[in-house]
């Protein structure tokens, strides 16, 4: 169902960010201090979120599900560099009702690019964020 779906994504997505926020607490977050040619583009994370839990992920009511990000290092820079924080972010995204599946899309079964796919894109109430997810 299409709510299971708005929990996972939101489950995902402040994994993401609050796991990027350990990383900037434990390196400098000054945008000066920044080196995009030291990102590792290729790199990704894995988690398993059970419905059960675990000691990294919550107890949540969707089916379990595997989030995996991609170039995680890309993303938290990019933020950084455009002034989002890591508060902001999640408050945008993951707060009660404002991820929204963009249903157009959904109904004729294309992805962000035209073409038909697997991908399913959403943003947040406000248009400031959006994101595809395949």
């Amino acid at each position: 169902c299409a709510c299971d779906l708005m929990v996972q994504l939101q489950r995902g997505i402040r994994w993401s960010v609050a796991r990027s926020g350990d990383i900037e607490a434990s390196s400098s977050s000054d945008s000066s201090s920044i080196q995009p040619r030291h990102i590792e583009f290729a790199a990704t994370a894995t988690v398993n979120f059970p419905r059960e839990g675990t000691d990294g992920t919550s107890v949540h009511p969707a089916p379990g599900f595997q989030w995996k990000e991609y170039a995680p290092d890309a993303f938290r820079v990019v933020r950084q560099l455009s002034g989002v924080s890591q508060a902001d972010h999640i408050r945008q995204l993951c707060s009660s009702g404002t991820l929204q599946i963009l249903q157009q899309q959904q109904q004729q079964g294309i992805g962000s690019s035209g073409s038909s796919s697997s991908s399913l894109d959403s943003s947040s109430r406000s248009l400031q964020f959006v994101s595809s997810n395949w």
